[in-house]
């Protein structure tokens, strides 16, 4: 709400505003972290009652493997928990620190692709990249309907 006082217009943020930013962050935050600690190539699956569930987090396996790739191009871990080990080790250190800024933290896959190809083949990291960008478009499609503004 602005709120005009002689020469000087100032900008008042109601409670409820000052709360819908608060949600939102806090929103962001949770799906950055779960976007970052997700690791490549989660596997979905349709249990035998016919009910689509995702599988667990470590629920995971390398693409080029599961394609049939030479081994050569296989990720140094290729499947189960500690796949998911590797990927978390590797992003442990981001995962607060990109809960400040999570679009800004979407760059680190690609301002990192040189020291990830060392241990993760080029389609579970494009997989991820995917994902990633995905979820920024996801993100901001979604930030219009958690910072519903009052103008007045």
């Amino acid at each position: 709400m602005l709120q005009c006082t002689g020469q000087l217009v100032v900008d008042v943020l109601r409670e409820a505003e000052v709360l819908k930013l608060y949600v939102a962050r806090e929103w962001l935050q949770r799906e950055w972290r779960t976007l970052v600690c997700t690791p490549p190539c989660p596997v979905e699956y349709v249990p035998e009652d016919g009910e689509e569930r995702h599988g667990p987090a470590n629920d995971t396996a390398c693409k080029s493997r599961l394609e049939g790739r030479g081994k050569a191009e296989w990720c140094v871990k290729t499947a189960g928990r500690e796949r998911e080990r590797e990927w978390y080790l590797t992003w442990y250190q981001f995962v607060e620190k990109g809960a400040e800024d999570p679009f800004a933290a979407l760059q680190l896959l690609d301002k990192r692709s040189a020291e990830l190809r060392k241990r993760w083949c080029e389609r579970c990291l494009d997989e991820r990249r995917n994902a990633w960008n995905a979820a920024r478009v996801r993100w901001w499609a979604q930030m219009d309907g958690r910072l519903t503004l009052a103008c007045r």
